[in-house]
């Protein structure tokens, strides 16, 4: 396939039309595939990663450096598409009756049959994760989810009261939004930037494989925890 084939196909499966004003959608640099076989699709475009295997990669995030190989950036759109990273989020964590908090399209909330302790276990299971950062009230019903940074978008926190939410799903939590919420009785869990988003990738990964070889590659957290003891 040629990029240029590759390009229209990427704008029908992800339009640029869901971006955000002034996000950043579409290709980082000038250099193109001669040819495109296989694809990367990451969250995050590390330097000094080999891909030398693929053709180009398509990122979630766009890169924080010039890149030498081909990269196609899908922010926003895949965070605000019906089927895209926090309908994929909501979807894996078991929740039902998906449904986003307004237009804006950013944040999502659905019900849960589970005990707070077995939501908990869930998170950690399906997101594939060591630990977590957490409040849960005794019962939960009604969760929302925003995947990557919704925790650091005062928007989304005010919709945690506005729709009586009982616990909230995402990433980057700071201490004072933490504080909020716990004195407030609303119950949160901080999964991680990095891994709330994934899902969103595999579902795409997933649509894109039906035209051509695509591979999600688990890049890792930009950081290292440690545990002394």
């Amino acid at each position: 396939m040629n990029w240029q084939k590759l390009e229209e196909l990427l704008r029908i499966i992800v339009p640029a039309s869901y971006a955000v004003e002034n996000d950043f959608y579409g290709w980082v640099s000038d250099i193109r595939p001669s040819n495109v076989r296989k694809v990367a699709v990451v969250v995050d475009v590390p330097d000094g990663f080999d891909f030398s295997r693929f053709d180009m990669v398509i990122s979630h995030h766009k890169p924080c450096f010039n890149p030498v190989f081909p990269v196609f950036v899908i922010h926003t759109p895949l965070d605000r598409i019906d089927w895209g990273c926090n309908y994929a989020l909501g979807t894996v964590l078991g929740l039902e009756n998906l449904t986003f908090f307004d237009d804006n399209r950013f944040g999502m909330y659905g019900i849960t049959r589970m005990t707070s302790k077995e939501f908990l276990n869930r998170v950690l299971k399906v997101l594939n994760l060591k630990s977590a950062r957490y409040f849960l009230p005794e019962k939960i019903e009604k969760v929302a989810v925003f995947s990557g940074c919704g925790f650091n978008f005062s928007n989304f926190i005010q919709k945690l009261f506005d729709f009586n939410v009982d616990v909230a799903v995402s990433g980057d939590l700071v201490h004072h939004v933490a504080y909020r919420l716990k004195c407030a009785g609303i119950g949160f869990v901080d999964a991680s930037h990095y891994r709330t988003e994934i899902p969103g990738m595999l579902e795409f990964t997933r649509r894109l494989a039906k035209f051509i070889d695509a591979e999600f590659i688990d890049v890792g957290f930009p950081y290292i925890d440690i545990c002394l003891g």
